[in-house]
């Protein structure tokens, strides 16, 4: 008695981004690129979930190709569904903010000593 092996569906045209689709089960497929994770699509009922490379949900899509277009813009923009611009703006001001309050923070406990 032999066992067939099955392997995962590979895609062979990874989209312009040379992001790479692997279907791991039915209805789950995982992305990456250059060899990296960066996300997967879960079939859900009534459509598709979106994850990032961290588990964090990108959002949810009615079809498959509407769900991995979703990452793609994701992993390229970094931004999540809900989150606008504006508000993505303001979070990388608010993170270049910490770190020079941080390092004036550094630099004034190197110079108290001296002061």
């Amino acid at each position: 008695m032999t066992t067939a092996m099955t392997s995962p569906e590979v895609s062979t045209q990874p989209t312009a981004e040379r992001i790479t689709w692997t279907t791991v089960a039915r209805g789950f497929s995982v992305a990456s690129r250059d060899g990296e994770y960066v996300g997967c699509v879960d079939e859900v009922e009534g459509g598709f979930v979106v994850r990032d490379s961290r588990n964090g949900i990108v959002g949810r899509r009615e079809t498959l190709d509407d769900a991995r277009e979703a990452l793609r813009l994701a992993v390229d923009g970094g931004i999540a569904e809900g989150v606008s611009e504006t508000d993505e703006l303001w979070r990388r001001a608010a993170a270049v903010s910490a770190v020079v309050a941080g390092g004036v923070l550094l630099t004034a406990g190197m110079l108290a000593p001296w002061l």
